[in-house]
Formats: structure tokens, C-alpha cells, sequence
């Protein structure tokens, strides 16, 4: 599954922006999922190990996570 996932995100190209919790096990499998596989887009690693992002800091982080490519995609 994990390898099917990349391969769709690889298709995206540059637009694409994955989001990873460092410590969280599906934010691993993906990332050992996608070694040799060429992302183009950008990957943002979130200092955390909560898969829901839950902590107050783990929000604001991925808000601006969010932001930030929301505004890549407008320009």
C-alpha cells in the first residue's frame, strides 16, 4: 500500500507537499516507502510523534505546514 501511495504522490510532481509526523509509524513506512522513488514536490517533517498532530504545538506547526503550501500552490 505504501508503495502504491508514493507512486501517486511521485505523479503529482512539483505541486505535490507531504506532511509527515517525524516519529509516527505511518509517517516512516512512507518515508522508507519512497526511498529511490523521485518526489519532486516538498516534504515537511513535523517534529512529533502524534499521527492526529494533537498536541497544541503539533496545530500550529501543521497550520503552517498547511499555509505555507497553500501559498507555494498560488504563486
Amino acid at each position: 500500500l505504501q508503495r502504491r501511495v508514493v507512486r501517486a504522490v511521485a505523479r503529482w510532481g512539483e505541486r505535490a507537499t507531504i506532511v509527515l509526523a517525524e516519529g509516527d509509524a505511518t509517517a516512516i513506512a512512507f518515508a522508507d516507502a519512497a526511498r529511490g522513488i523521485e518526489l519532486r514536490g516538498e516534504t515537511i517533517v513535523i517534529p512529533t510523534s502524534s499521527h492526529g498532530f494533537a498536541r497544541a504545538a503539533d496545530q500550529v506547526a501543521l497550520e503552517n505546514a498547511i499555509r505555507w503550501a497553500l501559498r507555494r500552490l498560488s504563486t
